[in-house]
């Protein structure tokens, strides 16, 4: 698979860079074919996640509370973005957090199951973002792509995985 790494710049702001990525030569990202694949059925969560993604950009950073940890490997920064506003959530947005200022969003899904490892379009979102966190994280130590300390991806924005 190739991804491009897009910013969404109505998201990002002083504290933290948004960014999903862009299949092959699909015209959407994984987050937008997340929302609207969803919204029609889940409309607070999609805009709790919204909220939760403007208040990240512009106010707080991509804290560690925002998320639930260890959806990957240990270490990579594969996570998932739930609405916390909500006692049990139900949709799952999985991506890939780096420190406090950048997150990528993947792609997701309403879960239904115990683990999502049990649903195969949670998985596969899942399997996805673990790939591209293993890409990142190989182009960061080979010095291809660098995230700066405001959260700005430069360099290799096009990944083969």
């Amino acid at each position: 698979m190739n991804y491009r790494i897009v910013q969404f710049k109505d998201l990002s702001g002083r504290k933290a860079k948004i960014y999903s990525l862009i299949e092959n030569d699909d015209e959407i990202s994984l987050f937008e074919r997340f929302v609207n694949e969803n919204n029609d059925q889940f409309p607070s969560e999609i805009e709790a996640i919204y909220i939760q993604l403007e208040k990240m950009g512009n106010i707080v950073g991509t804290q560690e509370y925002f998320f639930k940890h260890n959806e990957g490997n240990l270490g990579d920064g594969v996570c998932c973005l739930v609405d916390k506003t909500k006692n049990s959530p139900t949709l799952r947005l999985f991506c890939y957090r780096h420190s406090n200022i950048a997150v990528i969003l993947g792609g997701g899904g309403p879960k239904f199951v115990k683990k999502y490892q049990d649903d195969p379009l949670l998985l596969n979102s899942a399997n996805q973002i673990k790939a591209v966190a293993k890409k990142i994280h190989s182009y960061i130590l080979e010095n291809e792509i660098s995230i700066d300390d405001k959260g700005v991806i430069a360099g290799q924005i096009e990944l083969e995985v």
